[in-house]
Parts: structure tokens; C-alpha cells; sequence
């Protein structure tokens, strides 16, 4: 059973949570075209939904989901990667970016997606729904890019169904931020050197 929590609002002011409230988190990875999605039942350790939406549909999930929210009298929390929160996202210091034309491009499609997460936050304000924008988590798992792989995601939350890396991203958000236990299983794995 949960304690009694209290959360500081952006006007100030404090709210008191129940420890017996059902809680649903929502993890967004916002992207320009399509946005990771996660609906995580964190009591049940379940995901309800792990998908990739566009704008709209993203906004229409969200209003559902509140009404199922406040039907159940559930808290709803939606918590969006705020890339834009990194110190840095400049791409020309590597060797790999050092045509300018490419530096610019992804500049252009990084400060796209930023933007859309900036109005996702905006759109939770303005539906009165709860949320809090998050530093980008740690890339330290096993693909090049250090973005969790399937079978890392498998081994952390038990889902097995078919992901994409956005999904993957959002679905992990969620876990996180429900303050849910990270455990891998593979003794061979670079976090499980880091965390030993």
C-alpha cells in the first residue's frame, strides 16, 4: 500500500494524494510525426496500452483517459521527455556531424520535436490534467545508441508484444516514474555492471 503523498502544483500550492488511490501514469517520448505512448497501471505492474500516436490522436488518448481517470476516481499523471531540459543538443562536434547542411537538418527535426512536447504539456494544462516534463533517462543499455533494446525491455517490465523504440522509450518513462524496480536478468549486461 502506498503512503500518503504530497505534490507541489505549478501555482504553488499542495496536494495531498491517498495511499489507496488506483494510480495510472501515462509515459510520452514526444516526436513530430509520432509520439511514444504507455498507459501503465503501476499497482498491477501492467501496461494497458503501449503504442506510437500522431498529434491528434495523442490528444484524444489523453482525454480518455482522463475520463476513465475520473470515473474510477484514479490519479492520472502524464509525465513527457523534455529533451529541450539537456544542457546540450549540439550535433556538430562529432565526427559524424560535420557537414553543416546535416547539423542543421537535425537541429531543425530536434527542435520539431521539442516543440511538440512543449504542446503536449500545454494540452495536459489545458484538459486539467496532471503532469511534469523529465529530463531525457540515461541512455545505458545495450543497442549503439544506448536506447533499450526489446529484449532489455522484456527482461525489465515482462511485455513481450512487438514495440517500437518511441513505444519502448514512452513504456520505460512510465515504468520509471512510477518508481517501479529496474531488474536485469542478463549477468552479461553493461547495467548490470554499472548498478553491481
Amino acid at each position: 500500500m502506498r503512503k500518503e503523498e504530497k505534490v507541489k502544483k505549478k501555482d504553488g500550492s499542495v496536494s495531498t494524494t491517498s495511499a489507496n488511490k488506483k494510480r495510472t501514469i501515462i509515459g510520452i517520448d514526444p516526436d513530430s510525426e509520432k509520439s511514444g505512448f504507455s498507459v501503465l497501471c503501476p499497482e498491477l505492474k501492467l501496461y494497458a496500452n503501449i503504442c506510437s500516436l500522431s498529434f491528434p490522436a495523442l490528444m484524444k488518448e489523453l482525454q480518455t483517459w482522463k475520463r476513465a481517470a475520473e470515473y474510477e476516481d484514479a490519479e492520472l499523471h502524464v509525465y513527457i521527455e523534455g529533451g529541450w531540459l539537456n544542457k546540450s543538443n549540439w550535433h556538430l562536434t562529432t565526427g559524424k556531424y560535420t557537414n553543416l547542411a546535416k547539423a542543421a537538418e537535425i537541429g531543425r527535426c530536434t527542435g520539431r520535436n521539442h516543440q511538440t512536447g512543449i504542446l503536449i504539456g500545454e494540452m495536459c494544462e489545458a484538459l486539467g490534467i496532471a503532469y511534469t516534463i523529465i529530463k531525457p533517462l540515461k541512455k545505458i543499455w545495450k543497442s549503439k545508441d544506448g536506447k533499450i533494446t526489446a529484449e532489455e525491455f522484456k527482461g525489465v517490465t515482462g511485455y513481450g508484444k512487438r514495440t517500437n523504440q518511441d513505444s519502448r522509450d514512452a513504456a520505460l518513462i512510465a515504468w520509471v516514474c512510477a518508481g517501479l524496480p529496474i531488474r536485469i536478468s542478463l549477468k552479461n549486461h553493461r547495467i548490470w555492471k554499472e548498478l553491481s
